[in-house]
């Protein structure tokens, strides 16, 4: 894989793009000195807030309690309604603040394109904190930083200054710390000035593309990225505080395609000489093939998890949040502002973090409105019935016209160049309908979603810095058999893993993969310590109480939400009925794995068959299997997913019913099966993302014409349906950060 930290250069050449319309590009020698000690080393900056919370040894704060309502003590000290703590929504103007500082010492000095485009394929530029209670910042918790962190700057409210000032020196911060009163563009400039004195004084670089503060924070997920590519790209990284949001995402569209065409110039100039090249058109090339990591915050709450958690006066009094907000701006007071302001200011941080840490582009969307969740809760409530596909398409309509208004220009198109999305948000965003598509976003690109509520504990997992691993050559995979082997459904889901089991052993794959019973969360703790893995298979059945306001797994007879099961491994996968239900907004153990050290979490938002998440799952673990050996080349977990869950769209047509299902999976009399005559010949190269499903219909209905079956065959299709099960499968965290492929040059 590509390493998680920026590595030393090679000597060599690289261009430098010189400031004209028709630029001039020269070669250079190799990049400037830098100074060993900072290699694969980051800035890391301590943001502080006073808290009343008892600290012990094995403090967590912030936590949740099984109903979703957060540990904040009295009832006013958390916003309504994503639940962000007041105490910690203290930290935002520092927050703030530090996301315009250097998240990593090359930033000080001028990047090759090269390195910059590192960035789109693994997260080299995310901002360190150090964002906890006041309490905790002191010698007596802390013994030293992480070997790859340098502590730069503290800063916190006015009336911790005092004690972080003292404990800043104490704990090795190599500026004095700075409360918020005093902070500005000016502390700003002096900040960089004084990083660039400390660790880069010698290193080419110009001041005159220090950052000012972002004034419009509704502007700052797409704008702040973008200046920050611009400052590498030797441009102007100045606020444009006068473009709106369309205009925003077309001027970060086109540095993104300047950073590709320079990325393209750099590896393609050898020559020594000065050469004239018309890089517009070389930017223009570019962009007809951009694709860039896009983060889209979306916020909004189930009606029915606002009056369960805070009553019904409560939920009458939430503001919905709009695209832009002319009052939402940088202050040093933003903890004072109301619910809906200071849950403004925390998401769009969120969406900024995220996309610059990508190096992409974000993008603050309006609240989603009750009746858009309304119809999302009878959506899923129609598979725990007996779903069908006519009924499904209906309600899917219905939630695409619930919220029509959100595809907006902008929206569409920042979707449209979008390698990968990461949506921040309670509501399942890819089973809407892209404009034009006839399937949902989730068969557009691949999509992740990083869940909203409560948003003290979305804080805590976005800004604690997670490395990206890898799992590249060999898979350790433990699957724990949660149901009884009496039950009809733990016969069929052994059964489907044995059968995995061999096929692993037989194929020859670098992947271990260990079945293993479990009847109590000790059991399963006892059987991770022992075995180890990298990905753990949870196999159970799902529990959904909505009276309760949770959806957990069923182990030993008793339900589970997370905290039982211990430390877990980096990508867990749960193989059960609705646990990450979205429509009335349960705390789900699909969200709470992520704080149980969970980078990846797969999990299911409604009741699903057994035998179709056999086929599923084996799919996605032959195509582990075949990476791992490098028969296939899916650089991350996300990747891997993304296709399976596409291309499963065959099994779920084909699974519509008895006759489909017999037409599509027995053998012929030639001995081949529709099955693979369409994975293997006819599907090839004419899948069309966003149209899944009805170019696999139109696939299959060729097949069944040459076989003279086209009419019968288009009429199952239609009645009784099949119902796109895959669709309905969510992966959260962050598995863009789990490589399963080498990709070292």
């Amino acid at each position: 894989m590509r390493p998680a930290v920026l590595v030393k250069p090679k000597p060599g050449t690289r261009t430098q793009i010189l400031p004209s319309r028709t630029l001039q590009v020269s070669t250079i020698s190799s990049m400037p000195e830098f100074p060993e000690d900072l290699f694969g080393t980051y800035p890391l900056y301590a943001v502080l807030f006073p808290s009343t919370q008892e600290i012990s040894e094995d403090f967590v704060p912030y936590g949740s309690t099984r109903r979703g309502v957060p540990l904040f003590g009295a009832e006013d000290g958390v916003t309504i309604p994503h639940g962000l703590s007041r105490e910690m929504s203290a930290a935002l103007p520092g927050l703030w603040y530090c996301l315009h500082l250097p998240s990593t010492f090359w930033q000080l000095t001028d990047l090759p394109p090269g390195l910059v485009a590192e960035a789109h394929e693994v997260p080299l530029f995310e901002h360190r904190f150090f964002y906890a209670p006041v309490q905790l910042f002191s010698s007596d918790f802390i013994e030293s930083w992480p070997p790859a962190h340098v502590p730069i700057l503290a800063t916190c409210p006015d009336a911790i200054y005092p004690e972080v000032r003292k404990h800043s020196s104490e704990l090795g911060f190599k500026l004095e710390a700075i409360p918020f009163s005093e902070l500005s563009s000016e502390s700003l400039r002096k900040h960089w000035r004084a990083i660039k004195a400390s660790f880069a004084a010698n290193i080419q670089g110009r001041d005159e593309r220090e950052f000012t503060l972002s004034d419009r924070l509704d502007f700052a997920p797409t704008a702040l990225p973008t200046r920050w590519l611009a400052r590498q790209l030797h441009g102007d990284s100045a606020e444009d505080a006068d473009l709106g949001v369309a205009q925003l995402i077309r001027k970060a569209q086109w540095h993104q395609s300047a950073l590709m065409a320079y990325t393209r110039l750099e590896a393609d100039i050898d020559t020594e000489q000065s050469v004239a090249i018309n890089v517009d058109q070389i930017i223009a090339a570019e962009a007809k093939k951009l694709r860039v990591p896009l983060t889209i915050a979306l916020p909004g709450v189930a009606a029915s998890y606002t009056r369960k958690v805070y009553g019904s006066a409560a939920y009458r009094g939430v503001e919905a949040m709009q695209a832009t907000d002319e009052g939402d701006r940088w202050a040093a007071d933003i903890a004072n502002r109301s619910d809906s302001r200071v849950e403004r200011a925390a998401i769009e941080l969120l969406a900024a973090h995220h996309a610059i840490g990508r190096m992409g582009i974000g993008l603050m969307l309006p609240s989603i409105q009750p009746g858009a969740f309304t119809t999302l809760a009878t959506l899923e409530r129609h598979f725990a019935g007996s779903p069908n596909g006519p009924g499904i398409a209906r309600l899917l309509a219905r939630l695409n016209d619930a919220i029509s208004s959100i595809w907006t220009t902008e929206l569409a198109e920042a979707v449209a160049s979008a390698s990968y999305l990461t949506v921040f948000s309670n509501f399942p965003l890819g089973l809407l309908t892209y404009p034009g598509d006839t399937s949902p976003l989730v068969t557009r690109l691949p999509l992740c979603y990083q869940p909203m509520n409560p948003l003290s504990r979305t804080m805590q997992y976005e800004l604690t810095y997670t490395p990206p691993i890898s799992m590249a050559g060999s898979l350790g995979v433990l699957v724990a058999e949660c149901i009884s082997p009496d039950d009809p459904v733990g016969v069929i889901s052994r059964i489907a893993w044995s059968h995995m089991a061999d096929a692993i052993r037989s194929g020859g794959y670098p992947v271990e993969l260990q079945v293993v019973e479990v009847t109590s969360p000790d059991q399963l703790r006892a059987a991770l310590e022992e075995h180890r893995p990298g990905i753990l298979v949870l196999s159970a059945h799902g529990i959904h109480r909505p009276d309760a306001n949770f959806a957990g797994l069923l182990i030993g007879g008793q339900p589970c939400l997370g905290p039982e099961l211990g430390n877990l491994p980096p990508v867990v996968l749960i193989s059960a009925c609705e646990v990450a239900p979205r429509g009335a907004g349960p705390v789900s153990i699909s969200d709470m794995i992520l704080r149980q050290g969970a980078m990846a979490v797969i999990g299911t938002q409604v009741p699903i068959d057994v035998r179709h998440n056999a086929i599923l799952m084996t799919r996605l673990f032959f195509y582990l299997s075949e990476t791992a050996r490098g028969d296939e080349d899916f650089a991350t977990l996300l990747d891997a997913w993304r296709f399976v869950q596409m291309s499963n769209a065959v099994n779920d047509v084909l699974n519509g019913s008895r006759s489909l299902r017999e037409w599509g999976t027995v053998r012929r009399s030639d001995g081949s099966l529709v099955l693979e005559e369409f994975m293997n010949v006819r599907s090839r190269g004419q899948i069309r993302r966003g149209h899944v499903y009805e170019d696999t219909e139109r696939i299959l209905g060729e097949i069944a014409d040459s076989e003279g079956a086209g009419e019968k065959v288009r009429g199952w299709f239609r009645n009784p349906g099949y119902v796109p099960e895959s669709l309905f499968y969510v992966i959260s965290g962050c598995p863009d950060k789990v490589y399963l492929t080498d990709h070292d040059d």
